[in-house]
């Protein structure tokens, strides 16, 4: 079986978000699970990065999202021709979906993040042509789902929330499969410690993390030891120095650091240092940095946003807090740093759901019965 993913994929350089990793994963389980199975990935990318028997780099054109992706989406249609797949994998229902109109064969869409809703997502502390920018985003991109949904003939949902919210948009046959966590992780050694704090993610609006820094300098008055470490880069930059300078004003800012974007490598380092993975957000579906914690076996205190509600269940597998209440963020990691045992309960628990749900050989394993499924 020929099969194309379509979506970002990493080339040789940072990873720049959930999709590329999933992306990424899935191709390398995909040839543990069946080596009968050819996988081709179409990707749009910048130079110097040139295709290769296994991956297609498009180039973006300038002024793409003015022209709503034109020039774009039909490279990418034309590549996928050229590759004649027995299935398409698209990941993300952004412009990537919308170039699969012509192509005849079976077309599998993985949503990704529920676009509509982030794009309303903005904060006073972001800048005005940040703001502006934002929405006129979310226009395009809800364009795109809404055309993505409208001719979906078949949907994996990486969690419940995603059907919860798209369920009654499309007519679409679903399929549950999770997103897949690198086995790097599952291989990471235990830590006794519960002081090394730990947030991996964009600083923008939609992760909230203002509330995690104000939090963790409410915490630091009475544990000084407590260290808090921000890994992401700046995707919201007026909104990144209020986030900075909220951490300067606590008398433990020293204790607050910083490291802008990391590659793969130095991401999963940074989790082997940690002790808590902690997730500020107003709005998730599906968080990586979640599954990556759960499955290394770092405590998790996350909010109840989206679809972490579905990953996390609040004192079995982590501990959940209202979205925005930095007074319950607070309390809460007092209780996972003062309370080792509980935790320690915890973190077993979400090892082995970790295990069964994101291990990238089941979710391969799950997504080619998938795939053999739509071709009958």
């Amino acid at each position: 079986m020929r099969v194309a993913l379509v979506g970002p994929f990493p080339l040789g350089r940072h990873v720049d978000g959930g999709i590329e990793t999933v992306m990424s994963e899935l191709v390398a389980a995909i040839a543990r699970v069946d080596d009968d199975v050819s996988v081709h990935v179409v990707t749009v990318g910048p130079p110097p990065v040139d295709s290769t028997d296994a991956v297609t780099v498009v180039r973006p054109r300038r002024f793409a999202r003015w022209t709503w992706y034109r020039g774009e989406r039909r490279d990418v249609a034309a590549a996928i021709e050229r590759i004649a797949p027995d299935v398409v994998h698209v990941h993300g229902l952004n412009f990537y979906a919308a170039s699969m109109g012509g192509f005849q064969g079976p077309v599998v869409m993985t949503p990704h993040g529920m676009l509509a809703h982030e794009a309303r997502i903005v904060d006073a502390h972001s800048g005005v042509l940040e703001r502006w920018s934002k929405r006129l985003r979310g226009v395009g991109n809800l364009w795109f789902e809404r055309r993505a949904l409208r001719r979906a003939e078949h949907l994996t949902a990486i969690n419940a929330y995603v059907r919860e919210v798209l369920g009654s948009r499309t007519s679409a046959t679903w399929f549950d499969v999770s997103n897949p966590t690198p086995p790097a992780y599952f291989d990471l050694p235990d830590r006794s410690g519960r002081d090394r704090l730990l947030f991996v993610g964009a600083i923008e609006p939609r992760k909230a993390v203002i509330d995690l820094v104000a939090a963790v300098a409410s915490v630091l008055q009475a544990e000084p030891a407590v260290t808090l470490r921000v890994v992401g880069s700046d995707r919201d930059v007026r909104y990144a120095d209020e986030v900075r300078a909220v951490a300067a004003t606590s008398p433990h800012s020293d204790r607050i650091t910083f490291d802008g974007p990391l590659g793969a490598d130095e991401v999963l380092d940074a989790y082997r240092d940690s002790d808590v993975v902690v997730l500020s957000s107003v709005e998730e579906t599906s968080p990586l940095v979640l599954q990556q914690a759960m499955a290394g076996g770092r405590a998790v205190v996350a909010t109840s946003a989206g679809g972490i509600s579905h990953m996390i269940r609040d004192g079995e597998t982590g501990r959940l807090v209202p979205p925005g209440d930095r007074d319950a963020l607070a309390n809460t990691l007092f209780d996972v740093i003062r309370q080792p045992r509980a935790t320690d309960r915890m973190i077993e628990r979400a090892r082995r759901v970790a295990g069964d749900r994101f291990h990238p050989d089941a979710v391969a394993a799950a997504t080619l019965d998938v795939y053999r499924r739509v071709r009958r």
